[in-house]
């Protein structure tokens, strides 16, 4: 069963474990040295623009959040780092 986050305070500690296990489980990247929190998926070829679709559809969903065009193309979902203080500035907004 899904919990309805929209009421509830995002943390960086709670979000980010969720947003990872989604990336590792959906793109078979593991973060270890040569990924880590600030590695540039589309600039190292981990996720492609099609996986880029996924991943927003995933992250609107789950976390009950919806993109502006302009978030989508502002570095903001381009690390593990960068999705979850996304995340977290969206639902605490």
């Amino acid at each position: 069963m899904q919990t309805d986050n929209s009421t509830l305070p995002a943390s960086f500690e709670s979000t980010e474990p969720r947003v990872k296990q989604f990336i590792t489980k959906k793109f078979k990247i593991e973060f270890a040295d040569q990924v880590n929190d600030d590695t540039d998926f589309f600039a190292e070829g981990l996720i492609d623009s099609y996986g880029f679709l996924e991943l927003v559809k995933w992250l609107e969903g789950e976390f009950k959040i919806r993109f502006e065009d302009e978030e989508l193309f502002a570095g903001n979902l381009n690390t593990a780092k960068n999705i979850t203080q996304t995340i977290v500035k969206k639902i605490n907004s």
